[in-house]
């Protein structure tokens, strides 16, 4: 099953697909397009994008991070849901399942990924997720939001679920 995983942003946007059955990414950018103050201008570059991608690759789902509330950020709040917003419409349109992990979530599945414990007290940091997207794929992306994207796509669609 093909998957296209999303981390969102509004100026870095992680894309990645994989194929959970054969655990390997078949592609992964990272999209560098949007501001804060002309987020809805970013239809204009993702929907082509998901468009070519899905032409592409097929994927049969689309897996992403669910966006944060960060306090006192309201206005990055509300690009961050604006651009999830987004492709669920994409995805909505053509019929495709979308699913979405909480950030805690998919900090959960890379200790359940690395087998260990997990402890509040010891949140993965960008490096282990890194580590984790090595061991289930055999390599890893470019960026760390390409890397968060596959993690997403793994942590909702394939057999090993993100933990509630």
């Amino acid at each position: 099953m093909k998957v296209l995983g999303i981390d969102p942003g509004y100026r870095n946007l992680g894309l990645t697909v994989v194929d959970l059955n054969s655990m390997t990414i078949l592609h992964s950018e990272n999209m560098t397009v949007g501001h804060s103050d002309n987020i809805i201008s970013f239809v204009k570059f993702l929907y082509p994008k998901l468009t070519q991608l899905h032409k592409e690759y097929n994927f049969a789902g689309i897996g992403a991070e669910s966006p944060p509330f960060i306090m006192r950020q309201i206005k990055t709040t509300a690009g961050l849901w604006s651009v999830v917003s987004i492709i669920m419409s994409w995805a909505f349109g053509r019929d495709i399942p979308f699913r979405h992990a909480s950030p805690i979530s998919l900090k959960r599945a890379v200790v359940k990924y690395n087998g260990d414990v997990w402890d509040k007290k010891k949140i993965p940091k960008k490096a282990e997720v890194k580590v984790v997207i090595k061991k289930l794929y055999g390599t890893c992306c470019k960026t760390s939001h390409e890397d968060d994207a596959a993690l997403a796509a793994v942590a909702t669609f394939g057999e090993i679920h993100a933990p509630t």
